[in-house]
């Protein structure tokens, strides 16, 4: 699949001198993706913190506004001709989503992530700071028409609740799913439960199609 790339295939990027225009991009939230990405990273690797899009909504999962979404590129000093591969666990699905409903035309996940990677014994880096690009020169990719078709508001879920063609699935775990978690916020009503942990092995990848129930 095109969503992902496994990690030999990303070595082999590296190594054959083919990673010219590759951004590899550590997902995370706040000061402890910060801590984790400065103790071991894929080299040259940045880190993109989720914390910084949402303009501090107290939604963290805010989509951000064009506006915002241009100053992150700005600051990774990412281009439309750039291949972005991020890694770290299930914070990548959310970054890979807003770069596709922006339009960045070449977006991926490392699958097994960096636990993969370290088992295969592929070089890491040791990052004393972030990298940022705001104050340089070069035009970076900025936000195309948002694929509107991708999201949708409370508003539009208030009026599909109870409906019979509609099915709406709530992906968090067991636990937020039944408010024993993140302050007991419950969930929509009528949405089943099928934790996002369900799709992928103990390993950290992807589950095949026919392992799926």
């Amino acid at each position: 699949s095109n969503l992902f790339i496994k990690s030999d295939a990303l070595f082999r990027m590296l190594t054959e001198k083919k990673s010219v225009g590759l951004k590899l991009l550590y997902v995370g939230m706040g000061e402890s993706a910060h801590k984790n990405f400065y103790t071991k990273s894929l080299p040259n690797a940045n880190i993109l913190d989720l914390h910084e899009f949402t303009e501090n909504s107290p939604n963290l999962f805010t989509t951000p506004s064009p506006v915002l979404f241009n100053r992150m590129m700005k600051k990774l000093n990412i281009l439309e001709t750039n291949e972005v591969v991020f890694y770290n666990g299930i914070s990548t699905a959310k970054a890979w989503f807003i770069m596709k409903y922006y339009g960045h035309p070449s977006t991926r996940i490392l699958n097994g992530g960096i636990r993969e990677w370290n088992e295969k014994g592929y070089p890491v880096n040791i990052h004393k700071s972030a990298i940022d690009y705001t104050t340089t020169k070069c035009t970076t990719f900025t936000a195309k028409e948002p694929k509107e078709e991708m999201l949708i508001d409370y508003t539009e879920v208030l009026e599909k609740i109870g409906k019979s063609d509609v099915q709406i699935v709530d992906v968090r775990t067991e636990d937020q799913y039944d408010s024993k978690e993140h302050n007991g916020k419950g969930h929509i009503p009528g949405a089943i439960n099928i934790p996002y942990s369900e799709f992928y092995t103990q390993e950290g990848f992807l589950k095949e199609k026919d392992q799926i129930n």
